[in-house]
């Protein structure tokens, strides 16, 4: 009985209980630097459905240990730990002995020789910044900028953190490898820091290393708050901020800030992503996904940030990272795939042009009290939302909900299986809380807040194909027509158009169903619903017959007793990206509506125009009235052409697009090369000509997979657009893995150094390929042509690109080969 009943009280226990449990250990947490190291950990514990616990150990190994112990005896599941002051190896054992799996982040050990699973089978692994080249990185960012301001000589104060810990030795290593080759530096002063690192002590030692060296002009620090102390000084010591060149570690948020100033200041960072990392690995070790087949050894990448490259960088720091999706970081859902343990891919997955999604205290402790939201939907309004046969919440707003609810961390739930009368009564009952896409009225706003519109469209009339062109809503005056019961259009014509008999339907099908067969005169709705549907049920005998001065502006709406949720969902919308936006747009408008207009009405409607206007022109002393009227109407056509034009030149741009790498595609190419000729000749410029195939392809295709091919295209893609930013110039995805690119006003010498930095920023990506012949990374061969156009056709050229890109495949790969025509 007594085992029955611990049973059921274990059966009984909240399922959070049950999940994974990581202790996290930092040597301290008060420091901004380790602040971004436990968040970003947060963030991804959140959606791996983590428990993490963090342990602070106040700068004491001892207590790490002591900690370390604690946490194995009740049972983690898991241990984060860091080779703090040396005494990694004593954690390791400690895991060993209570068979706890541990991954070793932000400082690992000395000997290169000491690996993952070798004398400690539960050592699963480990992720580490390469703080050597981090050391180096930053004497090199720091030497940049005194070229800029024309140095000849440089007079260098090193500033190191703790010398006992192995981050600060390996990156005072990387400082001297790099200085050792740059005779122009001296270093004239160096001092080792305490276990703080702390900003006060920084600025002591500077004080007193700038009175024993005055000519001191570059400060190399092993963190920011040591670059920052050393700022500090300057000022107190009334030292122009323009006249000493500084640097540090961390990518603090006050040494950013110094960055966007006046002030020469470089800060090397990126690796505070590392503990969440080693959770992405810990669970995927711990569901049985196991990583070793790619490697035990992670390395994360290391960036520095200057007044050029914060922009770049900006919408990743300081967010609070609930727009990254840490499960698709992970192999849970493909085991063969590679881990993308980089920033430059998360700002291209998550941040490319978005903005920062600040949420204040009290909004972020609403959330947390409000982890699940109720939403007021509508389950047939296509192609905004509604429910499909699965019972699955789709369409435009769904897909905006979807990231809203990803970036806020919360959970909507859609009313699926209430009509739209219920749900309209139900919101007016605060039993639901967010309309995800509602149009503004009157009525509405009586109980409602509403966000500022995100989708526009406008709201036309459309009939069968029998009748003929409507003016305006005037004209259906004493006509049945349908509009949709509870719909904005419905409310819009009752209170502006009495004399217009309303039909009103049950949703959008069956009011059109109602204008096919004929029972009404017209149907008055937005363009986007009218065209998917009619699409969608294969109704032929519909027509655009007129315009309405109306617009089907849609805004999602809160219940207007929840004032601070309104102010968070607005935040939310502010941060979708335009990609983000263009991308859902693209997905249900662009391409249906490409089958919805109705090309022969705009040429009825011009020809009508032309033949109304002629006899105008005659009758005009005795028809001045209709006239007048005559001539809203064209405008009106106007406005149908405008949006039909407006519509199509999405589809034309659709056309020259590649859909995996949004680069031109090889149509666009034929379209464009010929047109660049005849321009150079014109101004009688250079213009250069490039083919670029990635090595070895099929290779990596065959044993890392088509996906993760796909993957690697789109970044070499992003590559390529980044540094492809003139207006003239062009890149294009000629077919597979070969790419072109077309640029102008370089000389062959400058097109060559060109190209030859997008083949290095390429190979910099450090995309692994093990199979490759030309190198252990993704890597490209490039053929490159430039010419002064004597007369040159598009096929000579493809054709001297096509033969320096052989030359440089046969010589090996991962170079440029140029050809000059003159």
């Amino acid at each position: 009985m007594k085992t029955q009943i611990i049973l059921f009280l274990c059966l009984s226990l909240p399922l959070q209980v049950l999940a994974t449990e990581i202790a996290l250990f930092v040597p301290r947490s008060e420091t901004a630097a380790w602040q971004s190291q436990i968040q970003f950990a947060q963030a991804a514990a959140e959606d791996l459905g983590i428990e993490l616990r963090v342990y602070d150990a106040n700068n004491q190994s001892q207590a790490m240990l002591k900690q370390v112990e604690q946490a194995c005896k009740q049972g983690i599941d898991g241990i984060l730990f860091m080779n703090y002051e040396q005494v990694g190896e004593q954690i390791l054992s400690i895991a060993e002995r209570y068979k706890v799996p541990s991954i070793l982040y932000n400082t690992g050990f000395v000997s290169d020789d000491f690996l993952p699973r070798t004398k400690y089978q539960y050592w699963i692994g480990s992720i580490t910044p390469n703080d050597q080249k981090a050391g180096s990185l930053l004497a090199e960012q720091l030497l940049i900028k005194a070229k800029a301001q024309k140095l000849e000589s440089i007079n260098m104060l090193v500033i190191n953190g703790n010398m006992q810990e192995v981050s600060a030795q390996q990156r005072n290593y990387g400082l001297y490898q790099y200085v050792i080759h740059q005779p122009h530096i001296s270093v004239v002063g160096e001092v080792d820091s305490g276990p703080n690192w702390s900003r006060e002590e920084a600025k002591s030692h500077f004080l007193e290393q700038f009175q024993l060296n005055p000519k001191i002009n570059m400060v190399w620090a092993a963190s920011d708050s040591l670059a920052l102390g050393a700022l500090e000084a300057m000022k107190e010591l009334s030292i122009p901020e323009s006249s000493i060149i500084l640097g540090g570690i961390d990518w603090l948020p006050e040494a950013l800030e110094v960055v966007k100033s006046d002030v020469p200041y470089v800060s090397v960072g990126g690796h505070f992503t590392e503990a969440a990392w080693g959770l992405v690995l810990l669970e995927d070790y711990l569901k049985g996904n196991d990583f070793a087949a790619e490697s035990t050894q992670f390395s994360s990448s290391m960036y520095a940030i200057n007044n050029q490259s914060i922009g770049m960088f900006q919408s990743f720091i300081g967010d609070n990272w609930q727009r990254i999706d840490f499960r698709a970081l992970s192999k849970a859902n493909e085991s063969g795939k590679l881990y993308h343990f980089s920033i430059t891919y998360l700002l291209d997955t998550y941040y490319q042009n978005s903005n920062i999604l600040k949420l204040t205290d009290r909004e972020v402790a609403w959330l947390k009290q409000h982890p699940y939201l109720r939403l007021a939907i509508d389950n047939d309004w296509p192609p905004f939302e509604y429910v499909d046969e699965d019972k699955i919440y789709q369409g435009m707003a769904a897909d905006y909900i979807k990231i809203i609810a990803k970036r806020l961390g919360i959970e909507l739930l859609p009313s699926i299986d209430m009509s739209w009368a219920e749900v309209v009564e139900a919101s007016k009952r605060r039993e639901l809380d967010i309309y995800p896409a509602l149009a503004i009225t009157p009525n509405r706003k009586e109980y409602l807040n509403f966000t500022l519109p995100y989708l526009s469209f406008p709201m036309l009339i459309i009939t069968n194909q029998e009748r003929h062109y409507i003016a305006d809503l005037n004209s259906l005056n004493g006509k049945e027509v349908a509009v949709v019961k509870g719909y904005a259009s419905n409310e819009l014509l009752q209170e502006n158009h009495p004399e217009i008999i309303l039909y009103e339907a049950r949703n959008v099908a069956d009011a059109l169903e109602a204008v096919s067969t004929g029972r009404v005169a017209a149907y008055v709705g937005n363009i986007a619903t009218a065209n998917y549907v009619m699409t969608r049920e294969g109704y032929t005998n519909l027509k655009v017959a007129g315009a309405t001065p109306y617009r089907f502006d849609l805004s999602m709406a809160v219940r207007n007793d929840w004032p601070v949720l309104h102010s968070i969902l607005q935040k939310a919308l502010d941060s979708l990206s335009e990609e983000e936006k263009k991308a859902i747009y693209s997905r249900w408008i662009t391409v249906r509506y490409e089958h919805g207009v109705d090309y022969n009405l705009v040429w009825k409607i011009v020809l009508a125009a032309l033949l109304v206007l002629a006899l105008l022109s005659y009758w005009t002393h005795k028809l001045s009235n209709l006239n007048l009227k005559l001539n809203n109407e064209v405008t009106e056509r106007k406005q149908i052409e405008q949006q039909l034009r407006h519509e199509k030149s999405k589809i034309e741009k659709l056309s020259i697009t590649d859909p995996l790498t949004g680069l031109f595609n090889r149509r666009h190419y034929n379209q464009i090369l010929p047109d660049e000729i005849r321009r150079a000749q014109r101004a009688e410029e250079w213009l250069s000509f490039v083919i670029l195939d990635v090595d070895y392809f099929k290779q990596y295709n065959d044993n890392y997979g088509h996906h993760n091919g796909d993957s690697q295209l789109i970044s070499i893609a992003n590559t390529l657009k980044t540094h492809c930013h003139r207006a003239s110039d062009f890149s294009f995805r000629l077919g597979g893995e070969e790419f072109g690119l077309i640029f102008s006003g370089l000389s062959p010498s400058q097109a060559e150094k060109f190209v030859e930095q997008i083949r290095k920023a390429i190979e910099d990506l450090q995309l692994e390929h093990k199979y490759s012949k030309a190198s252990t990374v993704l890597t490209a061969s490039f053929g490159l042509v430039t010419t002064n156009m004597r007369a040159y056709s598009m096929e000579q050229l493809y054709e001297a690109a096509d033969d320096a890109l052989y030359s440089a495949k046969e010589n090996g790969r991962n170079q440029v080969v140029s050809k000059v025509m003159e």
